[in-house]
């Protein structure tokens, strides 16, 4: 039914909004300590950049503008913390959008969505490197929502409560 439809993607683009909305109140009033060093959020060299930043290319196909990068990996993948912090928030939306966010150190707050399950609760302390989630993004799949292109982790990052390419502060792929 068309109109069954239409709810089901309001709603999975609410959850993909109240996400970023947690993650921007997270990162409210925090002020950088340090300049930002994230490292990448997969294992080793895993994974590859699907969309970027502000791509047009996903603006033009889903009518909003693309907060963060995705990395096309297999489903199951360990998402991992780009730094050090806490987990401060941990959405559970079953076929819709599931996301992890982790409040770091340095000020900066980052979103990982379309996850599949969690290996952390909300308060959790993290290192650079610990396992926050797996990978999901496969239509269909749990974490991913109506919204996901294929398998993939989406990754956002928040300075003093704006989005901005996370590309710019992530090095070199590290082994784990």
């Amino acid at each position: 039914d068309e109109k069954e439809a239409e709810q089901f993607l309001l709603t999975a683009l609410n959850q993909i909004w109240e996400a970023q909305g947690r993650a921007t109140a997270l990162g409210q009033g925090l002020t950088l300590t340090r300049p930002i060093s994230l490292l990448w959020p997969v294992a080793g060299n895993l994974g590859w950049v699907s969309a970027r930043f502000h791509d047009s290319t996903y603006e033009q196909i889903f009518g909003f503008p693309h907060d963060g990068v995705d990395i096309a990996v297999p489903k199951g993948t360990v998402v991992r913390s780009m730094a050090a912090g806490h987990v401060g928030d941990v959405t559970d939306n079953g076929m819709g959008f599931n996301s992890v966010t982790v409040v770091h150190d340095d000020g900066s707050v980052a979103l990982f969505g379309h996850v599949s399950d969690f290996l952390v609760i909300e308060g959790q302390r993290v290192a650079a490197g610990d396992p926050l989630a797996h990978s999901g993004g496969r239509p269909g799949d749990p974490g991913s929502g109506p919204y996901s292109t294929g398998e993939h982790v989406h990754v956002s990052l928040r300075v003093n409560g704006a989005t901005v390419d996370p590309l710019l502060s992530i090095r070199t792929p590290d082994l784990f």
